[in-house]
């Protein structure tokens, strides 16, 4: 009896024994909060899955830029007796961008998961002066006019549901898929367009009807830019390098505005390809050039539960 009693009073005394009791509680809290874990791996896994799975058929994230206007040109190397010739490139960007739409969610359901949908109405318009071709130092007559076009880059053209045409001062021209040159976009529409280089302005107008999904941002290309988006969403948030100037979030959706200068950005309205000037840290950082309206639903974690 006495043993048991010394037992007993060591189990209640013993700082030993409280701390290996201790360590096991945690083991056991720990099983279920690994099993929660497991749980939340294993859901966002599966919600990336669907989305991608649904996304591959709509349309991706889209980062809308251009148009740009592009000169081909014969340039001429080497010494006289070895000479060589090659055509090279030089893009203009406009100088004035307007950028209107509206864009329409929707949220597409598979099993427990929800992923957000949009399709986006949009009107691109403004103006390009005569390209300033001084900067290139060629001959005039190596310029190939008759060969010049416009590209306007879409990241995924699954996403396009209509045709583009592009009117150039009122003529009207059809959007051809790809690019003829990746100087500046890996992926976008193109068409050729007439450069009279006696004219002095050209005015440009085209309609995109895209969808995409959960973002969608604008490149600043103009030398004056003017973008203004309106949605029924009513939980936008803004993103990439410029916020809106003027923005208004309603129970009936948002209104936002942006104005950008050419000074507000790091790269010329020309260049050629070859100089690697104007685009190249486009490539290596967008987000630090374009604006983002980001279509979000509830927070993840709410769909993997």
């Amino acid at each position: 009896m006495e043993l048991k009693t010394e037992t007993s009073g060591w189990i209640r005394n013993s700082i030993t024994f409280k701390l290996i009791a201790i360590g096991l509680l945690v083991l056991i809290l720990l099983i279920p909060t690994s099993m929660i874990q497991n749980l939340i791996t294993e859901r966002s896994k599966s919600h990336t899955e669907v989305k991608k799975e649904i996304t591959d058929k709509w349309g991706a994230n889209q980062i809308i830029g251009g148009p740009v206007l592009t000169l081909p040109y014969k340039k001429i190397s080497g010494i006289a007796g070895n000479q060589s010739e090659e055509i090279a490139y030089a893009h203009f960007l406009p100088e004035k961008l307007k950028i209107q739409g509206n864009i329409k969610p929707e949220v597409r359901s598979r099993g427990i998961y929800k992923v957000i949908l949009y399709n986006s109405d949009l009107v691109l318009s403004g103006l390009f002066l005569k390209p300033d071709i001084n900067f290139l130092n060629v001959p005039e007559e190596n310029i190939l006019w008759d060969e010049a076009f416009v590209t306007i880059g879409i990241p995924d053209l699954r996403g396009i549901k209509r045709l583009i045409n592009i009117e150039w001062n009122d003529e009207s021209y059809i959007g051809k898929p790809g690019v003829i040159n990746r100087d500046i976009f890996e992926s976008g529409i193109h068409s050729k367009i007439p450069i009279n280089p006696d004219s002095g302005a050209y005015n440009f107008s085209l309609k995109l009807d895209i969808n995409g999904s959960e973002n969608i941002g604008f490149l600043p290309f103009g030398k004056e830019t003017q973008v203004n988006i309106e949605s029924p969403w009513k939980s936008p948030s803004f993103s990439g390098a410029f916020l809106p100037e003027k923005r208004e979030i309603t129970n009936d959706g948002f209104k936002a505005e942006w104005n950008i200068l050419s000074l507000n950005r790091n790269y010329p309205q020309s260049c050629t390809g070859g100089e690697k000037k104007l685009f190249w840290n486009l490539h290596l950082d967008w987000n630090y050039f374009y604006l983002l309206i980001i279509i979000k639903n509830l927070p993840d974690q709410l769909n993997m539960l």
